[in-house]
């Protein structure tokens, strides 16, 4: 009886034993099928799938890529014209003509009209003066180029340059000078804010002289043995005639 105990013990222990070995490694089994499917899983991607990722990629629009655009500054370009070249030909306030004053040679104020404008449209030639002016030989001699009126008058044998004058509305001489450039324009130079269409009342105001009856009955704006502005009948009209040094002769 007691061996026959000890052999159902023996076989019991063994079964016991081959059950936990079996238990055991099914255990291992699973672990390692387990972890390897994994591996399988990251490694075996399915090649369509890559493809496919690659072509969702390439596919990507170009707006999704940031750009910067760079705008050129505009250039805006200026022109500016010089202004107008102007040749003075006669000057009220300084009473000159051509630059030169009144009293000048005849000789000198002849060569630097003739340089500039050419032969005169008339002259004279020397006539006999007007009474008001002394002893009635031939002393005095006109020259006009344009509405530009000069006077030149002998005494002794000395021939200067006693006035100018000029009529608004007038041709102004124009000419070339001598060298270049040339004048666009040509002017006879008024007091500062002068014009011709103005009264002799406002002209008057303008330079501080009051418009005047004359000693000869003409309205004038008048500097005494300098320059004129003189009108027909009232000191409400515009100047009829402007001169450098009052000259009459009736």
């Amino acid at each position: 009886m007691r061996r026959r105990e000890l052999v159902l013990i023996g076989i019991i222990i063994l079964l016991v034993g081959v059950v936990a070995g079996l238990g055991l490694g099914a255990l291992s089994d699973d672990e390692t099928t387990g972890s390897g499917s994994d591996v399988a899983t990251a490694a075996d991607t399915n090649p369509s799938e890559q493809e496919a990722e690659s072509e969702d990629a390439a596919d990507t629009p170009a707006s999704a890529t940031p750009t910067t655009t760079s705008t050129a500054p505009t250039t805006t370009t200026t022109t500016t014209m010089p202004p107008p070249l102007v040749q003075e030909v006669a000057n009220v306030p300084e009473q000159t003509v051509l630059g030169l004053p009144l009293d000048s040679l005849l000789d000198e104020v002849e060569y630097a009209m003739f340089e500039v404008f050419g032969a005169p449209d008339s002259d004279t030639g020397w006539i006999e003066g007007c009474p008001f002016d002394g002893p009635g030989d031939l002393n005095e001699r006109a020259m006009r180029w344009g509405g530009l009126l000069l006077n030149f008058r002998s005494r002794d044998g000395v021939e200067t340059l006693v006035n100018w004058s000029w009529r608004p509305g007038s041709a102004i001489p124009t000419g070339s000078l001598p060298v270049d450039p040339q004048p666009d324009e040509w002017v006879i130079t008024l007091h500062d804010g002068v014009d011709v269409d103005m009264s002799l009342s406002q002209i008057g105001a303008e330079v501080g002289i009051p418009a005047v009856i004359n000693d000869f009955g003409h309205p004038a704006v008048q500097q005494r043995g300098a320059w004129t502005y003189l009108a027909l009948e009232s000191v409400d009209e515009p100047p009829f005639e402007i001169m450098a040094r009052f000259l009459i002769c009736d």
